[in-house]
Order: C-alpha cells, then structure tokens, then sequence
C-alpha cells in the first residue's frame, strides 16, 4: 500500500493494486520512490517500476519481458538514482543495472560480473551517486 500524504491540505490518498483496474500500481509492497530532476515519481516495488502520473492520477507500469532486453532484467525494484547528466539508473535484485532511455520508453541494461575480487554483486539493493558522477551499488550477499 501507498499513501501520499499533502501537507499543505492534510488530506491521505491510498493507492493499491488491482489486476481489475489499468492504471494500479504493480505491487502493494513498496520498495523505494525517487523524484527525478524533471519532477517524476518513480516508485519501485517487488514486481514492477511504477510512474505516476499526476493529471490521470494513475500509474504507468514497467515490467520484465522476457522476449524484450530492453525491458527490465527484474520485477523487484530495489534502487532509483539519477546521475549527473540526468540519466535514470534502476537498480533490481539481478545482476546489472538498469538504464531508463526516455526517448524510447525503455531501458538498456548493464550487466554486472557475477563476481570480482571475491566480491558478489548479487542480489543489489541499493545505489547511490557521489560527487564524481560516479554510481555505487550496495549488496546484501558477501562470499
């Protein structure tokens, strides 16, 4: 479940999902949100990356298909960040990056090495971006 919260009103909006009703957010279980430079709302969850679209109140769904690379290589979100240049970077529970290519509503993945140095790289769980440009992605799994 989702609930915005206007602070200025102070009035609650719930927003779950429904396989009955097209515009619903992919999952009840949030997993982060991101407002990008542009003012979108991005919200990850464990099946789907969800935008918000404000003037129809819903939201647009984006999925993995597994007859289309250039859709998301994983349905559970677990990262949004954006990196100097603008670029969104979607980060999943699998083994690479996701990059959002606006122009063409879609993405470009960046696969990881399953392993370096004795570091795992699976499952990520989180990004950030530093003052260099430079993304950092944190794991769970340790070898």
């Amino acid at each position: 479940m989702w609930v915005s919260i206007n602070l200025t009103v102070t009035r609650l909006k719930k927003y779950r999902h429904s396989d009955k009703m097209p515009g619903s957010i992919s999952s009840d279980i949030l997993t982060c949100m991101y407002e990008d430079k542009g003012k979108k709302l991005w919200i990850g969850t464990y099946d789907g990356l969800n935008l918000y679209s404000p003037s129809q109140d819903n939201f647009k769904v984006f999925k993995k298909s597994s007859s289309d690379n250039n859709s998301l290589n994983s349905n559970c979100i677990t990262g949004i960040v954006e990196d100097k240049d603008g670029n969104l970077w979607i980060v999943t529970d699998g083994s690479c990056l996701n990059k959002w290519n606006p122009d063409k509503q879609n993405f470009t993945r960046f696969s990881f090495e399953t392993q370096r140095h004795g570091l795992s790289v699976r499952p990520s769980r989180m990004a950030a971006v530093d003052s260099k440009g430079d993304i950092w992605i944190g794991s769970l799994s340790r070898v």
